[in-house]
């Protein structure tokens, strides 16, 4: 099974990644150049803030742990690191579990099979040769969309200060300054575009050997896809980013949709465009019809969708949370009938 999504976040007063100003009094958030088109046709530039897709896999993989701890198949493949929310690079040939039992790290099978985190999310191992997987969970950088990006969004610096007074309310310090820091740090708003793809189908397969399956438990296999797909409630909901301890932003998620197939699908065209919903629609109905594959697409929006292809089954949903719930019930389901079918297959053979 293979999904894909796209969709956009409106995003009040955030600082969420922020580059520079180490040692500085003045923190600056992440900005990017964006190419767009002016009124004339012509492409430029404008710089526009954004939050990386770094920032936002990895609180994927925070809320992937949250969920895989408590579970009922998977809560013992973790390792400690990963129960402290450190996605690391493995830093010695054996990495132990939260059992404590030692795990060989020059295997992919081995590997994925004893950790729920490096299946989903990727490794590289220090070994000599080094052994590496890529994450089957990937994200674009989240930017302004196009038609906003020039006039409907803003970046301010809010100055903010810090003081330390002794126990008769005198600044401490033999100067001020030790004591009393004012620095500035900036926020934006605005109307965030993004997409992301999760390549479910390699769940439990060694990228190095696909045709073999290590995770042999097929429950244990979808219930790492079902609470991958789940992750994506509460990231999207609003757990990410830097500086939410002092500056959670005011978050809406203003559209989302996602497309589930048991074919390699195209992407979903990236939140960014003004017309990403319809024109996914698009290449998913041309691709299905190409190919002769069923897909089915899941949209959460304010408006209704139109649907003219019988390949393609579209279903809106009435929140964002309801549209990754029936994802993942189709994914699921989608993978038991593949596990039906290797059963089929390996005893006739």
């Amino acid at each position: 099974m293979f999904v894909r999504f796209a969709g956009r976040l409106l995003i009040n007063v955030a600082s969420l990644n922020a580059q520079g100003g180490a040692g500085t009094n003045y923190v600056e958030i992440t900005k990017v150049p964006v190419v767009l088109r002016d009124d004339d046709g012509k492409l430029i530039v404008e710089e526009a803030p954004a939050i990386s897709g770094n920032m936002m896999k990895h609180f994927h993989f925070v809320n992937f742990v949250e969920l895989v701890k408590d579970s009922e198949c998977n809560g013992n493949k973790l390792s400690q690191y990963d129960l402290r929310f450190v996605a690391y690079r493995f830093k010695e040939d054996k990495e132990k579990t939260v059992l404590g039992n030692e795990v060989d790290l020059n295997n992919e099978s081995t590997i994925i099979e004893n950790f729920a985190t490096a299946d989903i999310h990727g490794y590289l191992t220090p070994t000599r040769p080094p052994y590496r997987r890529e994450s089957l969970i990937k994200f674009s950088f989240v930017i302004p969309c196009e038609e906003t990006i020039k006039d409907a969004f803003d970046i301010s610096a809010v100055t903010q200060n810090r003081v330390v007074i002794d126990e008769t309310g005198k600044i401490e310090g033999t100067r001020e300054e030790q004591a009393m820091m004012v620095f500035k740090r900036q926020y934006a708003s605005a109307l965030y575009g993004f997409a992301s793809t999760f390549d479910a189908y390699y769940v439990g397969r060694p990228l190095s050997n696909p045709n073999e399956i290590a995770v042999n438990d097929s429950k244990e296999r979808r219930e790492r896809v079902k609470l991958a797909i789940l992750a994506y409630i509460n990231l999207l909901g609003g757990r990410f980013g830097a500086n939410t301890s002092r500056g959670l932003p005011a978050l809406d998620v203003d559209e989302l949709i996602a497309v589930v197939s048991e074919k390699p699908v195209p992407m979903a065209k990236h939140g960014f465009y003004s017309d990403y919903i319809d024109e996914t629609i698009r290449i998913i109905k041309d691709y299905a019809e190409a190919f002769d594959v069923n897909v089915d697409v899941f949209v959460y929006s304010k408006r209704s969708i139109e649907n003219n292809s019988n390949k393609v089954t579209i279903t809106e949903c009435e929140t964002y949370i309801k549209l990754l719930q029936e994802v993942a019930k189709r994914v699921e389901s989608g993978m038991f009938a593949e596990g039906k079918q290797q059963e089929a297959k390996e005893a006739k053979e």
